[in-house]
């Protein structure tokens, strides 16, 4: 039996198996496996760092290369400022919103089920986000 080649676009020089790599905040993986009947939704990369060994041109975007998201969600978590904006936990809490509305309108999930994911998201504090990430 002869093994295909590699026919994932910019991967070509990689070794088989491919490796996709992501990154998923604690919260994000708990409402897929609560309320999505572990169901992921994530975006994957085929390098962690596309800037520094992919050799892709372009380069992934800022907010779809790996490395970028962890070093931004890392800041988010490190830094202790109150008056610190949380960028990362921002986007992650809003995604995860709009996710379940998503879901929702789908039907995937009921309305009962839509409030628990709302107020699982709303009564974490940004403290227990920032562990969360880091207990992942």
């Amino acid at each position: 039996m002869t093994q295909k080649k590699n026919k994932i676009q910019g991967c070509e020089k990689m070794k088989e198996p491919v490796v996709l790599y992501s990154i998923q905040s604690y919260l994000a993986y708990y409402i897929n496996t609560t309320y999505y009947d572990d169901k992921h939704f994530v975006w994957c990369a085929p390098f962690f760092d596309s800037n520094k060994e992919s050799g892709l041109t372009p380069k992934l975007p800022y907010t779809s290369n790996p490395i970028d998201i962890f070093k931004s969600y890392y800041k988010d978590i490190t830094i202790r400022d109150r008056h610190y904006k949380c960028n990362e936990i921002k986007r992650n809490t809003v995604a995860l919103l709009k996710g379940a509305k998503i879901m929702y309108s789908k039907g995937a999930i009921n309305e009962e089920t839509l409030q628990k994911i709302r107020r699982t998201i709303n009564l974490c504090s940004k403290d227990e986000k920032r562990l969360s990430i880091l207990d992942h």
